[in-house]
């Protein structure tokens, strides 16, 4: 009598089995979600923060000191441009007035802080702004402070020349009872021969132991930025001094020692 009791029992198990084979064989395995990455909308930094900037150590040196050669050196980064490059927004650095760094790309971190990171990933600067219209850029223990520069500024060079000229040179002055007029864009009026000037940023070169400047002669071909001539402040007068090359290079348009030669003309600040 117990043998079918056995059976029945047998059988039942192997029912159940079965059961879960086929439900375990309908279970089916979701595939594994992609993880989509998301970046700061580039839109998120402002269209006045596009840009030059230049530092402002270098701009107090300027009024200082009255020379750009003695200025160069007061921070290694001397200026930055921020620009719109397609979809991104960037930022590129020229230090010493000499040699340019890579690019960044700027993002906004909260509300006036950005962040800017190289094309590598890697973290470059953080950015903040200043109350009237600079930057602050620090990156581990430095920080470098820039005031924006002049909103006609094209290029590295214009915006250096804008801010030097309008720091230094521009305005009226005497020359003997004639006024002579100095730009910031480098027009000079009431000098007949003279057209233009552009003032020396850099002098890692040889041949620039002393502040430089260069005039456009009216009527002449020039090779480079025009006549070179050195400068110098005192108090209120510019004194303009000819060049006496002292060592000449294989180039005859450049020479590898020079030195102060007499005044051309002084001008004095009206």
């Amino acid at each position: 009598m117990r043998k079918p009791l056995y059976l029945s029992l047998l059988l039942l198990l192997i029912g159940c089995g079965d059961k879960a084979k086929k439900e375990q064989a309908t279970v089916t395995v979701k595939p594994e979600e992609k993880v989509v990455e998301t970046q700061a909308i580039p839109s998120s930094v402002p269209d006045s923060l596009l840009g030059y900037y230049i530092n402002t150590l270098y701009v107090n040196s300027l009024q200082k000191t009255k020379s750009t050669k003695a200025s160069q050196y007061v921070s290694p980064l001397s200026m930055v441009k921020i620009f719109k490059d397609r979809a991104s927004v960037k930022l590129e650095t020229a230090w010493n007035f000499h040699e340019g760094g890579a690019d960044g790309i700027l993002t906004m971190v909260a509300g006036s802080s950005f962040q800017v990171t190289g094309t590598d990933g890697n973290h470059m600067f953080y950015l903040s702004l200043t109350k009237g219209g600079g930057i602050i850029l620090k990156a581990g223990t430095n920080e470098y402070k820039l005031a924006k520069c002049p909103p006609e500024s094209a290029d590295y060079e214009q915006a250096g020349d804008l801010t030097v000229n309008s720091t230094l040179f521009a305005g009226d002055y005497w020359l003997g009872k004639k006024t002579v007029s100095l730009t910031k864009e480098g027009k000079i009026t009431g000098i007949d021969s003279l057209s233009s000037f552009v003032v020396a940023t850099d002098y890692m070169d040889v041949g620039m132991s002393f502040d430089k400047i260069y005039f456009k002669v009216k009527g002449k071909k020039h090779l480079g930025w025009g006549d070179e001539y050195g400068y110098e402040f005192r108090g209120d007068t510019l004194n303009i001094y000819r060049v006496v090359c002292l060592d000449k290079d294989n180039d005859p348009t450049s020479c590898e020692e020079d030195a102060k030669g007499p005044v051309a003309f002084s001008l004095v600040r009206k």
